[in-house]
């Protein structure tokens, strides 16, 4: 028997427009299935859990942190501030700095992407000859 089920592409209804398939989606859709279990159950004025932590779906299931982000094979403990950086998405943020800064500082947002690969494109046609002055690879030996 199955009580309740949640998935992913729910989330836009809770304000989660894109990422819908990496480490922080899957966990706020755990946190939809524990709420609506409680929800289901008449349990969720009852029972708070820990609004502040990985617990926050208020429901009690035993389970190893050994599987967590942040939990270090050395040691086996959970480093918090790691788990909570993936949980909000820190891990989301720092790609899209390290690999889409460039766009940003030049002004090419997600609107200009398709003009401006036409443009290359139509540049390439163009003209694809290899320029004295650009670097050419080096030659395999």
């Amino acid at each position: 028997m199955v009580l309740v089920a949640a998935y992913a592409h729910e989330l836009p209804r809770y304000g989660l427009e894109v990422g819908v398939t990496n480490y922080v989606a899957a966990y706020c859709t755990r946190l939809v299935l524990a709420c609506q279990v409680l929800k289901t159950l008449e349990m969720d004025e009852e029972y708070e859990g820990n609004v502040e932590g990985a617990l926050d779906g208020r429901l009690d299931i035993p389970h190893s942190d050994k599987r967590f982000v942040g939990v270090y094979k050395e040691s086996k403990q959970l480093d918090p501030e790691v788990h909570r950086k993936y949980v909000c998405g820190g891990h989301v943020a720092t790609y899209m700095r390290a690999h889409f800064s460039e766009y940003i500082m030049r002004g090419i947002n997600e609107d200009g992407l398709e003009e401006m690969y036409k443009k290359v494109h139509d540049a390439i046609r163009v003209d694809p000859t290899l320029m004295k002055s650009e670097k050419q690879p080096p030659k395999e030996q």
